[in-house]
């Protein structure tokens, strides 16, 4: 083992060349070749320069073995940096309530979602499941801030958007953005798709009419689809071409937040993992965060990083997707495994 002040060769001394080599590498007549790599296993290591403390060297054979270290090292380094990723969207104990008022008698309160805590991360996708009536698109459109909050607080990046004024969220909007369940209802039938692409950056007040047109056929090639059509009505689209449209129109506004409320509930299967494969090849060139809702579990396994599960308008267990199976505690948690379907393995080809 070396030991080499940090100091020296962070000015280019030759302090750390000096350093006498141990045993092991004297038998091996290695030192002077291993030098510069030395050093630069050491400037990965992290010396601290303000409390001049020893930076440790661990001396290694063989050019393949230096580097197989170096690229674990800057794997774990960068996984680390993963982990210490702030939240971009934070929602800390939300409630939602919608209150029935009657001419006799009490009103009517019906707890949509109660006290639910939730953050997203940008380039990182959060699985949503539970039952039909669970709260999942209602705590949607609050994060979202289609829909105020009955309690609880919104973070941005930090930043309390509670409260926030007609003109801060309709800021936010822009950078969170909504994709509906039904990929025909949420496009006006009366308008061209070009139209259609165009219509968030004119609310916005983005670019001329000539730029819109070019960001929309750019967004219109960017989920898979032609420039011709753009001209053409919804009516005269397939269902999974018009969910490709409406993940275009969430894209135009350059959002950082993509909230997917079951996007391809209504799609058949492979038109479904064809959008899958779509959402992550965006998240991986752009980065998006993305909150997929939905109630199928064996896909959120399949495309998330940490699951969430939602019943009676609370999250009862949030776990990583890795071993979700496996470790799930919660009764609804195993119930709802319990129901995804599986094929039954034919006699001849079991192990004993």
């Amino acid at each position: 083992m070396i030991w080499a002040s940090s100091p020296s060769w962070r000015t280019g001394s030759s302090s750390c060349a000096a350093a006498r080599s141990s045993s092991m590498e004297r038998q091996s007549a290695c030192w002077r070749a291993r030098r510069i790599r030395i050093r630069a296993i050491c400037w990965l290591w992290r010396p601290y320069w303000a409390s001049r403390c020893l930076s440790r060297c661990r001396p290694m054979n063989g050019a393949s073995c230096r580097l197989r270290h170096i690229r674990r090292h800057k794997a774990g380094l960068a996984g680390g940096q993963r982990k210490r990723r702030l939240y971009m969207l934070v929602a800390r104990h939300i409630q939602k309530q919608y209150i029935q008022r009657r001419w006799l008698g009490q009103p009517l309160i019906t707890r949509a979602v109660n006290g639910v805590t939730l953050g997203l991360r940008p380039g990182e996708t959060v699985g949503l499941v539970g039952e039909s009536g669970s709260g999942k698109s209602t705590l949607a459109r609050c994060m979202a801030l289609l829909e105020p909050v009955s309690g609880g607080s919104l973070h941005w990046n930090g930043n309390d958007i509670t409260r926030a004024s007609f003109q801060e969220a309709r800021e936010l909007r822009r950078s969170i953005q909504l994709i509906f369940q039904d990929p025909v209802d949420a496009l006006n039938p009366r308008l061209t798709v070009e139209r259609i692409l165009t219509e968030p950056l004119y609310h916005f007040g983005i670019g001329s009419a000539q730029e819109r047109r070019d960001r929309a056929r750019l967004a219109i090639e960017r989920v898979g689809l032609t420039g011709g059509l753009l001209s053409r009505y919804p009516g005269e689209l397939s269902r999974g071409q018009c969910q490709r449209v409406n993940i275009a129109r969430a894209l135009m506004a350059e959002p950082q937040i993509l909230i997917c409320d079951e996007i391809i509930s209504a799609l058949d299967v492979s038109t479904g993992a064809q959008i899958i494969r779509l959402l992550l090849d965006l998240q991986q060139k752009y980065g998006y965060g993305y909150l997929f809702i939905s109630h199928d579990l064996a896909r959120v396994m399949q495309v998330s990083r940490r699951i969430a599960v939602m019943c009676e308008g609370e999250v009862v267990e949030m776990r990583e997707s890795a071993g979700f199976h496996l470790k799930a505690e919660h009764p609804y948690t195993r119930s709802l495994l319990a129901a995804v379907p599986k094929l039954p393995v034919p006699a001849a080809n079991r192990l004993n």
